[in-house]
Formats: C-alpha cells, structure tokens, sequence
C-alpha cells in the first residue's frame, strides 16, 4: 500500500518564495523533503509559475523600499542606486610624476635599478668565494 500523499500548503509556499527563501527553506518549512519539492515544481506548472512570480514580486518589493529609502534621503542607498542603475562608480584617477613635474621614465629607471642590483649581486658572489660576511654596509650597496 502506498504512504498516503502529504497535504501541501501552497500559499505558504508562495509566501516562502516571495522573501526569497530557497527551494530547500521552503521544502523544509513545507515538512517535505527536498526532492518531493522539486518533482513537485517539475510536474505543475501552475506551482512553478507561482512561485517564480511570488520571486519576482519580491525582487518588486524590496525594490520598492530601497527606492523608497533612497527618494527620503538615504545616502548610502542613493550612491548603492547610482552604482546599480547608472553605472556609477568610484573610479578615481592618480597621476604619478618624477622630478619636476616631469613624465616618469621607467625603461630608464628600471635599468638603474637592475645595475645596482647586479653590481650588489656581484659583490656578495665575490665575497662568498672569499669566505666573507654577506652583510654589506649601506655605503657599499649604494655606491
């Protein structure tokens, strides 16, 4: 003999999915189990159009409210907004210089810097075959 079908409430259901609750919060709250649920959803239509639009008045809902909040003042919701619907953003922009106000040459500067760094490498191998400290002074590393 087959178990008897459970009674399903599909109005809470519906209220479950218009806050949002997932397919398992609601299978659970529903005292079913989760793959009853989607066989459930799979098989009516109507259940499963119901509950994508109880989704969708939901989405509608809250954002009402955030428009709500943002059109009486809140700030923090407005810029949220903005960023949302206008595509703002916080981008800001630096501009780096060297000396004077002139245009950072890095081929230059990099070249520099791997001069020191080969001539300090160079150093420390020298000093390795003599058996000497790698400890260099700061005067001995920039010169």
């Amino acid at each position: 003999m087959a178990r008897p079908k459970k009674k399903i409430d599909y109005e809470m259901a519906e209220r479950l999915a218009r806050i949002h609750c997932t397919n398992e919060e609601i299978a659970s709250c529903l005292g079913i189990s989760k793959s009853y649920w989607y066989d459930l959803i799979k098989r009516d239509a109507k259940l499963s159009d119901t509950i994508e639009k109880a989704r969708d008045e939901g989405r509608a809902s809250l954002r009402r409210l955030q428009w709500q909040n943002a059109t009486q003042g809140n700030v923090t919701m407005q810029i949220w907004l903005g960023k949302q619907i206008l595509s703002q953003n916080d981008i800001s922009r630096n501009e780096i210089t060297g000396k004077n106000g002139d245009a950072i040459r890095i081929e230059e500067e990099a070249a520099a810097a791997r001069s020191v760094i080969e001539s300090a490498i160079n150093r420390a191998v020298e000093r390795s075959r003599k058996k000497e400290s790698h400890f260099e002074t700061d005067t001995e590393t920039i010169n």
